[in-house]
Order: C-alpha cells, then structure tokens, then sequence
C-alpha cells in the first residue's frame, strides 16, 4: 500500500442481520485500524451494504491489490458468480471510474464462479478463478473494469481441456503470465500465457502446461520469483 498501511479483506456479518457483506479494514503502521477509513460507524473498516450486495445471498472477498492510484481492487463472489470492486484509498467506491457503481459484475459470465486473485498489470487487472463448469478461468480487465478484448476470448481463458481445475496464484515475469492451482481435481498445475494476448506460451511444460502429478492430492496456491528468475510455487 503506499502509505504502507495494511488492508485486510473478507466477509462479516456486523449487522446482525444474517447477511454476509463484503468488508474491508485498514491498519496504520502501529497496527492500529486507519481512523480515516471506513464506514460511518465503524473506525477504519469498510462494509459494504449497497447494491448489489443487499440481497442476502452469500459472499465473500477473496483478494485484493492496489492500483497506480492508490485505490483498492478486490475480487471474489456474491450470489451466484464473480465479482470485483474498486474502492477509493480513503473510504467507498469508485463509482464513477469502474464498472457500475464501481461494481465490474461479472455473475452473468458462466465462465466465472469466483476470483480468487486480482492483480495490476500496469494497465489494467488480471484475475483468476474457477469457472460455473470447475475449469481453470483467467480473465483480463480494463482499468475500467470492462473485460478486456485483447485478452483471450473478449477477456476470458477458460482452460476447457483442464478438467476439475481451479486458478489459485498469479505471477507476471516478463511479458509472461504464470497461474497456478490444480487439474485434474488432483493435481498441482500451471499454465504460462503472454500476458496481454491470454494465449498459452508453449515454450514452458507441455502446450504451455506444468502438470506436477508426483505431487498427488494437492494444489499449488501461490507463486512468486526471485532474483535470478527462480520462481517458487506454495500449497
């Protein structure tokens, strides 16, 4: 975060109303939740009670990340498909810059279930998740929220030959994408795309995709890299 303050994401049930909100809470640097932050009632933490999330369906944020603005992205579900959110660094949406209402609803997309990470590209986002049909879904996005056409399919990889998979993990190495998770319900995978076409990188595994099944019963959530290009996987 720029301020270096930590932003903490997930789902509560404040209200006692028996609905799961979206929420959102910020920490200064002495751990101590961000007065300057938040809902009305609530010191340094972010519910979010709008529309469309006042339904009472079920809900949770499941990352987030932090654009050139300063403003924070989230990604998860609500109802019956993804979502993600734009929130301004000091409190509320960016209604007027992303989505609807800073809302980019992508519940209608049955290529999409769930984000399970956002991340800034630069010029926009790139998430991943699992699709209506438990595949492998990546889905590029505009700084604006709108899917992205030049990504995959108008903004969407869905990995149909991947059968029982889900995207956990993002990592973007020069000019290449990296997603890790699993297939084949068991085991841990990745697959490498460029990473402003969505097309896979057949120079990396086989057709693009590392598939670790000595590693059975298993998934590989998370990636990062270091100096040298060494990347590491955990799960």
């Amino acid at each position: 975060f720029p301020s270096h303050d930590t932003v903490v994401v997930g789902m509560s049930n404040y209200s006692g109303d028996g609905v799961e909100y979206w929420i959102l809470a910020r920490y200064d640097t002495a751990g101590q939740l961000d007065p300057t932050f938040g809902t009305a009632d609530l010191t340094g933490v972010l519910q979010d009670t709008e529309s469309p999330f006042d339904t009472g369906a079920a809900g949770l944020i499941t990352t987030t990340t932090i654009d050139q603005g300063g403003n924070i992205v989230v990604g998860g579900y609500y109802g019956t498909g993804a979502m993600c959110v734009r929130y301004t660094n000091t409190a509320g949406r960016d209604g007027n810059n992303f989505g609807a209402v800073g809302v980019a609803d992508l519940t209608s997309l049955a290529a999409t279930a769930s984000i399970n990470r956002i991340i800034n590209n630069g010029t926009g986002y790139i998430a991943t998740g699992v699709s209506n049909t438990y595949r492998f879904t990546t889905l590029g996005l505009t700084s604006a929220g709108e899917l992205d056409g030049d990504f995959g399919s108008s903004g969407v990889v869905v990995e149909t030959g991947l059968s029982s998979g889900v995207g956990y993990g993002l990592l973007l190495d020069s000019g290449v994408l990296a997603v890790s998770g699993f297939s084949n319900s068991t085991f841990p995978t990745i697959v490498n795309y460029d990473s402003t076409t969505g097309v896979r990188d057949t120079s990396f595994g086989i057709d693009g995709v590392q598939t670790y099944s000595v590693l059975v019963s298993g998934s590989m959530y998370d990636l990062t890299i270091s100096t040298g290009s060494t990347r590491y996987g955990v799960g």
